[in-house]
């Protein structure tokens, strides 16, 4: 068999590239936005929709130079995933570390939360030590997800290990993950195809599928019947003219409270200028608690069930636009810097790019580059990467320069 039978080759880096994936998920936000679907929130200030644009121009301009000096070569080239072998170690980290969860915590949050404890996801686990294990997960399931599409050795047992990955965040109740998990998995499948017309309308049909199964859980969380949205739509005070959206109206709350937060903040709620409490929302949690312990992102809130700003809550709450500017900015810089490091291996590049592009589509959501929950996976699969293959030279030749076997 010669090394070229496993070859492949990115095909659509474009879902491969977190800016370009940042400026569509907000043009989409913005779009639902203007239509004023949820009353609960005032029409979105001016100063704000030019600062979210301004950020999609930047964002469309920085994903052409990430394409230029991270993708392009590795598009360009043929290349073979050089770990055939799955990630066995990292997969039974992450079953035993679950199962010790389950076991200190006493708790399965998904049967749970059917039998009616909607909030027993938020108390499962051991301190510190899952959220690791989330984190791991996380990053095995990246990693898999790039053996088993770009692969054709032990195909069986990376679905295997990816189907662990799913099923672990389904027994946890942990949407969030779930969700990064299925994005990334889905991206990296598709970007080793061509994208033309007929995936366009397989992958519109797939959001629309997950947007309504995401609904279904929605619901079942709140313990009503699998297809009873009023909970969530009464919450938002949903347009009765759009009710026939009802079975993806959480994800279109979930889309649009996060920016209508914000927006009912700058029309309600002053600004501060504090050092210390904008410097707690540029690093990691996991240190700001310890050190700005007194400080928190949270805004005023036009309803407590609508909890989440987006990522620039925090920089508003904390010196306003400018502070919002500031969080783009770090942002693009860590994306530039924690791929330029992964770029050893084309291998390690896709399972990075792909994490920190579904990192940057959350944005809208909450600032997930903070939250050590979901952002320390990145360095997993860094750290896992070095130890793995500590000379990439002797792993990493062009195919050209391979031997047949």
């Amino acid at each position: 068999m010669t090394c070229m039978d496993n070859a492949k080759k990115i095909k659509f880096p474009l879902v491969l590239n977190p800016f370009y994936i940042y400026a569509i998920i907000w043009m989409i936000v913005l779009f639902i936005r203007s239509l004023n679907i949820n009353h609960i929130y005032p029409a979105t200030p001016v100063n704000l929709w030019i600062f979210i644009f301004l950020t999609i121009i930047l964002s469309l301009f920085f994903g052409y130079v990430y394409h230029q000096i991270i993708l392009k070569n590795a598009s360009k080239t043929t290349f073979e995933i050089t770990g055939n072998y799955p990630a066995y170690f990292l997969a039974t980290v992450c079953v035993l570390g679950i199962i010790a969860s389950i076991i200190y915590s006493r708790n399965l949050p998904i049967l749970s939360t059917i039998r009616g404890d909607a909030q027993s996801y938020r108390e499962f686990g051991i301190p510190t030590v899952t959220p690791l294990i989330i984190c791991c997960a996380l990053a095995l399931n990246a990693i898999t997800s790039v053996k088993l599409f770009y692969g054709k050795e032990k195909r069986v047992h990376n679905l295997i290990i990816l189907l662990i990955c799913y099923v672990i965040f389904l027994l946890t109740f942990s949407r969030g993950a779930l969700i990064i998990c299925v994005a990334s998995s889905f991206f990296i499948a598709i970007s080793r195809t061509r994208f033309g017309f007929k995936k366009i309308i397989g992958t519109i049909i797939f959001v629309l599928i997950f947007a309504f199964v995401f609904n279904i859980f929605g619901n079942i969380r709140q313990q009503s019947a699998w297809n009873d949205s009023s909970y969530i739509m009464g919450l938002a005070k949903f347009d009765e003219n759009y009710s026939w959206l009802s079975n993806f109206s959480w994800g279109i709350i979930y889309l649009d409270s996060p920016l209508g937060n914000v927006a009912y903040n700058m029309e309600n709620v002053s600004y501060i200028n504090d050092i210390d409490g904008f410097i707690s929302q540029l690093i990691p949690d996991l240190i700001s608690k310890r050190i700005f312990s007194g400080y928190d992102s949270q805004l005023v809130l036009a309803c407590p069930g609508l909890n989440v700003a987006s990522m620039y809550e925090g920089g508003y709450k904390f010196f306003g636009l400018f502070g919002m500017g500031i969080q783009f900015i770090l942002m693009s810089m860590i994306i530039f810097i924690l791929a330029a490091i992964s770029r050893r291996r084309t291998e390690t590049l896709l399972a990075v790019s792909v994490y920190l592009t579904i990192l940057s589509a959350m944005t809208f959501f909450s600032n997930v580059f903070v939250y050590s929950g979901f952002s320390f996976a990145v360095l997993v699969i860094l750290i896992f990467d070095f130890i793995r293959y500590p000379s990439p030279k002797h792993v990493s030749l062009s195919i050209n320069e391979k031997q047949t076997i």
